[in-house]
C-alpha cells in the first residue's frame, strides 16, 4: 500500500495503537508495517493543482485569444461565409462541444483519472457559458431580458449534467436557476427593489428552503440520489447565506435599513437561529452529517454577528474584545474538553 508520509505516520501509529491495545499482535503488527510504501512525492496534490492552474492558463489564453490578430481574421473569414456574430457563435459552441466530448469520453475510458476529467468538464462549464452569451449578443433585441439566457444556461447544464452523471456540471446547473430567478424577478419588478415586497435576500431564502426541502424529499429517489449531496448543498448554501444578510439589513431594498434599530431586524435573527436549530436536528435524525454541519457554522456565524450589531457602539473596545476573546477561549475550552473525552473513550484521534 503506497501512501504519502503524513498518512503513512497516521496508519503506521494506528497500527502501534493496536498492538498496543492487543487488538493484533506482533508478528501481524510487523506485517501490517512491512506492507507500507512511502511516496516520495505527493502525486496526487501535484496532480490537482496543475490541472487547477491549467485551467486558469487556459482562461487567460481565452481572453487573450480576442486581441489576436489571427483569430480576428478567422472571424473575418467567418463573417463573409456567415456574420461576424455568428462567427464568434460556431466558434464558441465549437470549442463547447469539444470540451464536453474530451471531458465525458475520457472519463469513460479512465474513470480513476478524476483530476483531469473535472478539468475539461470545467473548462466545458465556461466554455458554454461563452456560447450562450454569444447566442445571447447574436439574438439580443435590446430589451434587457438577459435571464433568459441564464434560463437556457440552467437547462443545458442540467439536461448534460444529468445524463452524464456530472455533478460539477450539475452544480452549475443550480447556480445558474438562482441567477435566473433572481435576474427574472429583478427584470419582472423593473429592476425595483422589491418583488411581491421581497428584496433579494427573502427571494433566496425562500428559494434555498424551497430547493433543501424538495432535494431531503427525493434523496432516495433513483437516479437523483446521486446528485442529493451537491443539490443539498447549494440549496443550504442559498437559505443560509440569504438568512444571514436578512439579519442585517431586513427586508429593505436601500439605506433605509441604516435608520432602522437593531432590535427592530430581532425576528429576522430568530427566523436564522430557528433555521440553524433545525438543521441541526434535522441532520441528527437523518443522519446527514452535512445538515448538521450548516446548521452549527451559521448559528455561530448569527451569534457573532449579533454580539458585533449590539456591543461595537456600545461598549468600550478594549472590552468588546475582552469579551469577544473570552468567548472564543471558552468555546475552545469546550471544545477541548469535548475531544479529550473522545480520546479517553474511543482513543487517541487521528488527524489528516
Amino acid at each position: 500500500m503506497q501512501l504519502n508520509k503524513k498518512r503513512a505516520g497516521i496508519v503506521k501509529a494506528v497500527i502501534d495503537k493496536w498492538q498496543e491495545d492487543e487488538v493484533i499482535d506482533k508478528e501481524t503488527a510487523e506485517k501490517l508495517h512491512s506492507s507500507i510504501q512511502v511516496t516520495p512525492f505527493d502525486w496526487k496534490k501535484a496532480a490537482a493543482w496543475c490541472f487547477r492552474f491549467a485551467i486558469v492558463c487556459f482562461v487567460i489564453a481565452l481572453v487573450s485569444l480576442f486581441a489576436s490578430r489571427w483569430f480576428m481574421d478567422i472571424l473575418k473569414i467567418l463573417a463573409d461565409l456567415f456574420s461576424y456574430g455568428v462567427g464568434r457563435f460556431i466558434i464558441s459552441a465549437a470549442v463547447t462541444g469539444l470540451f464536453y466530448f474530451g471531458g465525458f469520453f475520457l472519463r469513460k475510458r479512465a474513470p480513476e483519472r478524476v483530476f483531469r476529467n473535472e478539468a475539461l468538464l470545467f473548462m466545458a462549464v465556461l466554455a458554454n457559458a461563452w456560447a450562450v452569451g454569444e447566442l445571447g449578443s447574436l439574438l439580443s433585441r435590446g430589451s434587457g431580458h438577459f435571464s433568459l439566457l441564464l434560463l437556457l444556461s440552467c437547462l443545458m447544464y442540467g439536461v448534460i449534467g444529468y445524463v452524464g452523471r456530472s455533478n460539477l456540471v450539475w452544480i452549475f446547473a443550480l447556480i445558474s436557476f438562482g441567477a435566473w430567478m433572481g435576474a427574472e424577478t429583478g427584470y419582472i419588478s423593473g429592476w425595483g427593489a422589491y418583488y411581491f415586497g421581497m428584496n433579494y435576500p427573502l427571494r433566496f431564502t425562500l428559494l434555498g428552503a424551497l430547493m433543501a426541502v424538495a432535494s431531503l424529499s427525493l434523496r432516495q429517489e433513483g437516479t437523483f440520489r446521486y446528485f442529493f449531496s451537491s443539490t443539498l448543498s447549494v440549496s443550504l448554501f442559498y437559505l443560509f447565506m440569504a438568512l444571514w444578510l436578512l439579519s442585517i439589513f431586513g427586508n429593505y431594498g436601500d439605506s433605509s435599513w441604516r435608520h432602522v434599530k437593531q432590535i427592530e431586524l430581532f425576528h429576522w435573527s430568530l427566523l436564522f437561529a430557528l433555521a440553524s436549530f433545525a438543521a441541526i436536528w434535522l441532520g441528527l435524525k437523518l443522519d446527514i452529517k452535512m445538515l448538521r454541519g450548516y446548521g452549527v457554522t451559521f448559528l455561530g456565524i448569527n451569534l457573532y454577528t449579533r454580539f458585533f450589531e449590539y456591543f461595537w457602539d456600545a461598549f468600550d473596545k478594549s472590552i468588546f474584545f475582552a469579551l469577544l476573546g473570552l468567548s472564543l477561549w471558552l468555546l475552545a475550552k469546550k471544545s477541548e474538553k469535548i475531544w479529550l473525552l473522545t480520546e479517553e473513550k474511543f482513543g487517541r484521534v487521528m488527524d489528516d
